[in-house]
């Protein structure tokens, strides 16, 4: 992914951030939906900051105990 100037693009699409992230688009969508991972909305385009797909790890997608109950690591709510 490398842009007609040579340089890496800041913002990725879905694609680009899903293979990044070794996610599936669907599931990137999922937890682009649930709130999980940062992003923008340009138009109907979702972009995600290339630090953060580059920095994701699996582990903050898994489930964790809380004394309200089960959430994922990273949700805001």
């Amino acid at each position: 992914m490398v842009n007609s100037n040579g340089s890496r693009p800041v913002w990725l699409t879905i694609a680009e951030a899903a293979e990044v992230m070794r996610l599936g688009r669907n599931k990137l969508y999922q937890l682009v939906a649930e709130g999980v991972v940062p992003h923008r909305k340009l138009g109907r385009s979702i972009h995600i900051h290339r630090d953060i797909a580059e920095s994701w790890t699996p582990e903050e997608m898994e489930p964790t105990l809380t004394s309200s109950g089960p959430t994922l690591r990273g949700v805001r709510r």
